[in-house]
């Protein structure tokens, strides 16, 4: 009866949480991931069901299900299925936290979860539906797994007759078609048997010591000036002979200056002073959320202090002997955001979502907490007063989270407010307000951050957007020529060409045209552009090619 209450209270406080992200615009990778999902796509529950695109197929079958429920705008839908896939998590979160405490503190742990403002995020914003996914996956696993594992004495090995633990196999791999952060579950169980079985001190010392020095001296005196293949998400290793340096295949972040391309020994920085400086204290107290955290290397002493910090976590994991709650709580916390991204390297390393599968070492840190509360009859109602306020206060925080992933103005507003020199913020920020048809603020907006970094491609590109429809033709050239240095980035070339087109040389611009295209040939508005340069040019059976092609690409989403 105790069980049904909480699993009740915890749907009711999960939905009560996320109750004003249901009508949220797309915002951000929504428009590349999810708009071009239609009900056009799947007009059958049949087409839906056995929709498969990409490399994640399971992902994709929620957003067609969703698009064919959701006539004639699914985006309640997908935001319904996101919050529903949450609740679900909430109760996983729930059933695994019994395993480690009693149902009071599970109860409590699963509570903190499921109204923390940090994973709002993840609720709210619909491409992170993949994380959260990923997550139901993994987590499904575990419960099953722990069950099968927890039913025989620690003497008695892997129960490899318990049907449990095949189903968890099965579970997982079935997750593995959702994201690649999921293959961390093979960190987190070999964590929990290393916990398990508590082999020596000394050996566990010993053998990590010597791990860590022999990834080290692969990374810094072997491939120390390797890069990181963001698009690939792969480590990426040339030939040693080589100069014992890598040309990467740039995103197209990358190519327009808004993403770094990392070395390993920055790549790795950056991902354990995110985890220390950014992830752990929003954990802990959230309030400096933002969709865009800044990412900062090359400061020594903060780099030393983030060892510092999660060697000490470690430490607390592996010398902990009566309060197996916090000590799985640790291992689920560090593995997930610094492992995970060491597995799968990532450009944009800092967002929120990505560190979702964190919940269940907050909800297991914050059952045992509760657990280590008085338990005298006088104190009870201060207990449970005081518990109320904390789920109470983390509750506004997600509910206010949630407007601010309400529309991609208020999103880039609020990250803006807290990053005002991160010049890619900034850009959102700007596209946001010429998207509200308020072209005087995206122009103030660019013109700040032109201050910041002069030479930015997709800031230049951007502005001198902005000069030509308002046919300053001067400042627009000026700006598109700086933008087009890069000569990988094809926009201001796009661009260009219109400046050109509009200034009465379709020859010039039909030439820029087809500069952008051999640069991109995805890039429907260089196809229709170089048609209306064409169809000036008389040249009206290629005009009518180039046209198709672009709404043959518009079509495709590109």
């Amino acid at each position: 009866m105790r069980t049904t209450i909480h699993i009740a209270l915890l749907i009711v406080t999960t939905f009560l949480a996320y109750s004003n992200s249901l009508n949220g615009e797309f915002v951000f990778d929504d428009f590349g991931v999810v708009q071009r999902i239609s009900v056009a796509d799947y007009p059958t529950l049949s087409s839906a069901i056995l929709a498969s695109v990409g490399d994640r197929p399971l992902l994709h079958k929620t957003y067609a299900l969703d698009a064919y429920l959701g006539f004639p705008d699914p985006r309640f839908n997908m935001h319904l299925t996101n919050l529903i896939i949450h609740a679900l998590n909430v109760l996983l979160v729930y059933g695994i936290c019994l395993i480690f405490v009693n149902s009071g503190a599970a109860f409590v742990g699963a509570l903190v979860f499921a109204a923390h403002p940090f994973y709002a995020d993840s609720v709210a914003y619909l491409t992170a539906r993949s994380s959260m996914l990923a997550a139901t996956f993994l987590w499904c696993a575990l419960l099953l797994g722990l069950r099968a594992w927890r039913s025989r004495p620690a003497h008695v090995g892997i129960p490899w007759r318990d049907y449990r633990l095949w189903l968890a196999i099965i579970v997982f791999l079935l997750g593995t078609t959702v994201k690649s952060d999921i293959w961390v579950g093979v960190g987190i169980v070999a964590g929990i048997a290393l916990l398990r079985y508590r082999p020596r001190p000394g050996r566990i010392v010993a053998v990590s010591s010597l791990f860590v020095l022999s990834v080290a001296a692969v990374l810094f005196f072997v491939i120390g000036a390797v890069e990181v293949d963001s698009t690939s998400r792969a480590w990426v290793i040339q030939s040693f002979f080589q100069y014992n340096r890598i040309q990467t295949i740039s995103s197209d972040l990358q190519i327009a200056g808004l993403a770094p391309v990392f070395t390993v020994y920055e790549y790795l920085q950056t991902v354990i002073n995110n985890f220390a400086f950014h992830i752990l204290p929003n954990l802990v107290l959230p309030i400096r959320l933002t969709a865009d955290p800044p990412l900062e290397y090359g400061d020594p002493i903060e780099f030393v202090t983030s060892l510092a910090i999660i060697a000490c976590l470690i430490l607390s994991m592996l010398s902990m002997k009566t309060a197996p709650s916090v000590r799985h709580g640790l291992l689920f916390i560090l593995a997930s955001p610094p492992l995970a991204r060491l597995l799968v390297p990532i450009e944009d390393i800092g967002f929120e979502y990505r560190a979702y599968m964190t919940g269940l070492g907050v909800a297991l840190l914050a059952g045992y907490a509760y657990s280590r509360l008085p338990t005298a009859a006088h104190w009870r109602k201060y207990v449970v007063m005081a518990t109320l306020a904390v789920v109470l206060v983390l509750g506004i925080g997600t509910l206010r989270r949630n407007a601010v992933w309400q529309s991609r103005l208020t999103l880039w507003e609020d990250a803006a407010a807290k990053a005002p020199k991160k010049t890619r913020t900034l850009l959102n920020l700007s596209q946001a307000y010429a998207a509200a048809q308020r072209p005087a603020d995206a122009l103030r907006i660019l013109e700040y951050a032109i201050t910041l970094d002069k030479y930015s491609p997709a800031l230049n590109s951007n502005i001198g957007a902005i000069y030509t429809d308002q046919q300053r033709w001067e400042l627009a050239e000026y700006h598109l020529m700086i933008a087009a240095r890069n000569d990988n980035f094809s926009e201001p070339y796009t661009n260009l060409g219109v400046v050109k087109l509009r200034t009465g040389m379709p020859e010039e611009a039909l030439r820029l045209f087809d500069r952008a295209i051999v640069l991109r040939p995805s890039s429907s508005a260089a196809w229709w552009n170089r048609g209306a340069a064409l169809t000036i040019l008389g040249k009206r059976d290629e005009a009518m090619k180039s046209y198709n092609e672009s709404i043959r690409l518009q079509s495709d989403g590109t």
